[in-house]
């Protein structure tokens, strides 16, 4: 189900995760995301989001959050050949590059560092429970809702077999979701 407020956006999946993106009151919170950079590198450490609720509304866990599904949703579902433009070659790529770009302009880091795996059901070696890994998962009916939103917020645009990433609006779109406190990630099962 889908929902579109006055100067809210929202987004969700047929199972459980929505944004809200508050554009109308923008509060900045980046706080969070400034103790997770070590030397100038970013150190984004992925998470769980699963069934259980949660509600992400510090900039670090809507980093993090974002950072698992750029690289969650091409494991899981073969959108690449749906987000391929002979104009901007992999979307996924141009997308992820106007991400990193947003935090190290934002933030003044220099590097941004993944510091997770995808999770371990995926993994060839399932006995392997290392410690040491921070294992980074997203329900599978969810996995695609961050590429859904920035379709429906004009960022990536349809025309003929081609997509296109409007940079302007896509650099907007991950400034108001996550520096802004005032929009959130909704984790949710509607199951419950």
């Amino acid at each position: 189900m889908r929902k579109i407020r006055s100067n809210i956006f929202e987004t969700n999946s047929s199972s459980s995760h929505s944004f809200s993106i508050n554009t109308e009151t923008f509060e900045y919170e980046g706080k969070w995301l400034l103790e997770a950079i070590e030397n100038g590198t970013l150190i984004l450490r992925g998470g769980e989001y699963s069934w259980g609720y949660e509600l992400l509304a510090e900039s670090v866990e809507k980093a993090n959050y974002c950072a698992v599904a750029f690289e969650y949703n091409w494991l899981e579902y073969d959108y690449k050949k749906m987000f391929r433009s002979y104009e901007t070659g992999d979307v996924r790529e141009v997308v992820k590059n106007i991400f990193e770009d947003v935090l190290k302009r934002e933030l003044g880091c220099t590097d941004i560092k993944y510091d997770f795996r995808i999770d371990r059901w995926t993994d060839n070696d399932l006995n392997n429970e290392d410690d040491d890994i921070n294992w980074a998962y997203i329900d599978h009916q969810s996995c695609d809702v961050l590429y859904r939103g920035l379709r429906d917020a004009g960022c990536i645009t349809k025309y003929k077999d081609n997509f296109k990433v409007n940079k302007e609006k896509t650099d907007k779109f991950f400034v108001d979701l996550i520096f802004n406190k005032n929009s959130t990630i909704e984790v949710y099962n509607d199951n419950v």
